[in-house]
């Protein structure tokens, strides 16, 4: 991880550097679309970060069966294509709203089966 002035540019700043160093590692691996959802998710770019998840499921990344319990989506949650993409998967929706996490990893979600 690189060094990035946060004073200045802040948490968005922050992690907007964190994903230039990730874009401009010689080697992604097959986890690069969850990883980028992640990075949009955390600057609050909820649509791009639903186009990277989009990509990691038709990928059949095997990061997105952490995608019902991972805090970093909590906001995404309330979005009907985020629940529309937890429905294709299989997953049962938690319910759980963001102001409600305390930032725990809580596995209440159940894989019915993934496609």
């Amino acid at each position: 991880m690189g060094s990035v002035n946060c004073e200045a540019s802040g948490w968005k700043g922050y992690w907007r550097r964190e994903f230039e160093l990730e874009m401009a590692k010689s080697s992604h691996g097959p986890a690069l679309s969850y990883l980028t959802a992640r990075i949009y998710a955390r600057l609050g770019d909820h649509d791009r970060a639903l186009e990277w998840l989009e990509k990691a499921y038709e990928e059949r990344l095997d990061y997105m069966v952490l995608l019902n319990v991972d805090p970093i989506f909590d906001w995404l949650r309330s979005d009907p294509r985020f629940s529309d993409l937890l429905r294709r998967m299989g997953f049962e929706e938690t319910g759980r709203e963001p102001e409600a996490m305390d930032g725990a990893w809580q596995l209440s979600g159940t894989i019915r089966r993934m496609r």
